[in-house]
C-alpha cells in the first residue's frame, strides 16, 4: 500500500506541481486550506505527512501547524513548509518543529528526495 501525504496548498500551480513530483511515489491528497486538511486528518488515518504552503493564509497554516505539533492526536505527522523567504523570515520563530522548509522556488527532485528520507526514517521509527 503507498503511503499517504496531505497536500495543503490554495495555489493550484503549486498544487499540481507537489503533485506532479509526489504522486507517483505516494498516494497524494491535496486541498485549498487547513479547514480541509482538518477534515481530512479526521477523516484519514493513513495520512503520514502534510505539506503545508505558508504563503497561503499564513495565520491559519501557522495556527494549523502549531495545532498539528502540540495535539495528542496528530503530533506524530511530519511536517513540510513550503515558502517565500520573506514570510518564512516572518514567522520562522513558529516553525521550528517541522522537518524541513522549501523556498519558492524549489527543485523538485530535492522535494522528493528529502520526502523520501522523512518516510523513510518514520518508517525505521515505527518498525
Amino acid at each position: 500500500m503507498r503511503r499517504s501525504i496531505l497536500s495543503i496548498n490554495g495555489n493550484r500551480s503549486m498544487n499540481f506541481i507537489v503533485q506532479t513530483v509526489l504522486s507517483p511515489r505516494y498516494n497524494l491528497l491535496a486541498v485549498a486550506d487547513v479547514y480541509q486538511a482538518m477534515n481530512e486528518l479526521r477523516k484519514r488515518d493513513e495520512i503520514e505527512m502534510i505539506i503545508v504552503d505558508l504563503d497561503q493564509h499564513t495565520q491559519e497554516s501557522l495556527d494549523f501547524i502549531q495545532h498539528i505539533k502540540t495535539s495528542g492526536l496528530y503530533q506524530d505527522r511530519e511536517v513540510i513548509v513550503l515558502a517565500s523567504e520573506d514570510n518564512w523570515e516572518k514567522n520562522k520563530s513558529v516553525m521550528t518543529s517541522v522537518e524541513n522548509v522549501f523556498f519558492k522556488p524549489f527543485s523538485p527532485e530535492e522535494m522528493v528526495r528529502s520526502v523520501d528520507m522523512i518516510m523513510n526514517k518514520r518508517l525505521e521509527k515505527i518498525s
